[in-house]
C-alpha cells in the first residue's frame, strides 16, 4: 500500500522569527504553529499537543506555542510557504501538494516497501539524517518524518518493475534507486533481483545477528573509549545522561522509547559512551547496528508485558566507565544490549502462540 508521508517542520532560523515579535519582558514568546488538520485527532491529541507542552515546560514558560488549526493561517498548499514567509514558525503538512520540491523524499511514497507507518518513518528519517535527501531540507527543520496510513495506489497499467513508476513522480529511476540502496546498505530494506525492493522482516534471526554483531562492535568501541577518553569526553556522556534522565522523569508510565525526543537522546547517550574510541569505522558501524536495532526496541516497547524503566541502567553504565572500570562497563552494557533481544524473543513467542 501506497505510504503517505507528513511532514512536521520548524523554520531554520527561529530566532529571526522571534526578535521580529514585540512583546513584554513578563510575557512569553508566541510561537506559531500552523496546522491545516483538523483541531482534533491522533496527530494532533498524541503528537502535536503533548509535545508543545513539553516544549512549553523546557522553556520555563518564556514560550507559548500555539496551534492554529484548520485554515486559520495556511492550508495543505502553502503551509510550507507560510514557514519560509515567516508567517508561523512551525508547520505540518504532506508531501502531496509540494511534491515538485522533495523529489527524493517522495521515495517513501512508494507502495509495498513498508508494512507500517513506523517502519516508513523510521526510514525516511534515515535518508535525511545520512545526508540522501538533506538538500531538500535546507531552508526548515524537520522535526519528525513519517508514513501516515496506507492507501490505495491506483494505476492505469500495472507496476512490474520500479522504472514503471517513474512517471508518476515526474523524476527519473536514479534518485528512487539511491535512496533504496542506501535503506538496502543500512539494512532497513531488503533488494530482490525479481521482485525489487522490500522492507527487511523482523525476525529472530536478523535480531540475533544485529546483537551478535552489537556485542562484538560497541563493548569492544566501550572499552577503546574508557581507556583514551579525556575529561571532555566524560562530560559529554554526563550531559547526555543528564538529559536522557531528564526526559524520562517526566514521561508517563508508556514505553518510553515510542516518544521520538526520549529516542533520539537516547541514541545520542549510546553515542556519547564509544565517542573516544579508536576507530572510526567502528564507531561508525556502531551507529548503523543501533538503528537497525531500533526498530526492535520499538516492537519489544510495544509486547513488553512487564515495564521496564531504562534510566537506572544507563546511570550504571555511566557510573562504571567514569570510573574507568571498564570490565564493569561492558558487562552492563552487553546485558543492556541482550535484554532487548530477550524481550523481543519473548514478543515473537506470544505472537506465534495467539
Amino acid at each position: 500500500m501506497k505510504k503517505f508521508i507528513r511532514v512536521a517542520a520548524a523554520v531554520a532560523a527561529l530566532a529571526c522569527g522571534s526578535t521580529a515579535l514585540s512583546v513584554r519582558a513578563d510575557e512569553p514568546i508566541l510561537l506559531k504553529f500552523a496546522y491545516p488538520a483538523a483541531p482534533t485527532g491522533w496527530v494532533i491529541d498524541k503528537g502535536l499537543n503533548p509535545w508543545t507542552k513539553r516544549v512549553e515546560a523546557a522553556a520555563d514558560g518564556k514560550v507559548e506555542i500555539r496551534i492554529y488549526p484548520g485554515t486559520a493561517i495556511s492550508n495543505f498548499r502553502n503551509v510550507y510557504d507560510r514557514l519560509l514567509n515567516g508567517v508561523a514558525e512551525f508547520g505540518f503538512g504532506t508531501f502531496g501538494t509540494i511534491e515538485d520540491q522533495f523529489p527524493k523524499s517522495a521515495v517513501a511514497g512508494l507502495p509495498f516497501l513498508a508494512d507500517t507507518s513506523a517502519e516508513a518513518g523510521l526510514a525516511l528519517w534515515r535518508l535525511y539524517a545520512s545526508g540522501v535527501t538533506a538538500d531538500e531540507y535546507a531552508k526548515v527543520k524537520p522535526i519528525a518524518l513519517f508514513g501516515f496510513g496506507a492507501t490505495g495506489l491506483h494505476m492505469t497499467k500495472p507496476a512490474a518493475k520500479l522504472d514503471d513508476l517513474q512517471g508518476h513522480y515526474g523524476f527519473s529511476s536514479s534518485p528512487l534507486r539511491e535512496a533504496l540502496s542506501r535503506l538496502a546498505q543500512e539494512g532497513l530494506v531488503k533488494a530482490d533481483e525479481r521482485r525489487g525492493f522490500r522492507v527487511a522482516p523482523i525476525s529472530a534471526e536478523d535480531l540475533a545477528d544485529i546483537t551478535h554483531m552489537r556485542l562484538m562492535l560497541d563493548v569492544e568501541a566501550l572499552r577503546s573509549a574508557i581507556e583514551l577518553g579525556d575529561d571532555t569526553w566524560e562530560g559529554t556522556i554526563v550531559a547526555a545522561f543528564h538529559r536522557l534522565d531528564k526526559i524520562e522523569s517526566r514521561l508517563s508510565d508508556g514505553p518510553v522509547i515510542l516518544d521520538e525526543e526520549w529516542s533520539e537522546l537516547h541514541r545520542n547517550f549510546h553515542a556519547a559512551l564509544i565517542a573516544a574510541c579508536a576507530s572510526e569505522r567502528q564507531r561508525m558501524w556502531s551507529s548503523s547496528l543501533f538503528d537497525q536495532a531500533e526498530r526492535y526496541r520499538r516492537f519489544s516497547a510495544r509486547h513488553r508485558q512487564v515495564g521496564r524503566r531504562k534510566s537506572n541502567e544507563h546511570r550504571k553504565i555511566m557510573e562504571a566507565t567514569l570510573r574507568r572500570d571498564a570490565d564493569t562497563a561492558c558487562a552492563l552494557l552487553g546485558e543492556h544490549i541482550l535484554s532487548t533481544q530477550r524481550n523481543v524473543e519473548a514478543g515473537l513467542r506470544r505472537g506465534s502462540a495467539a
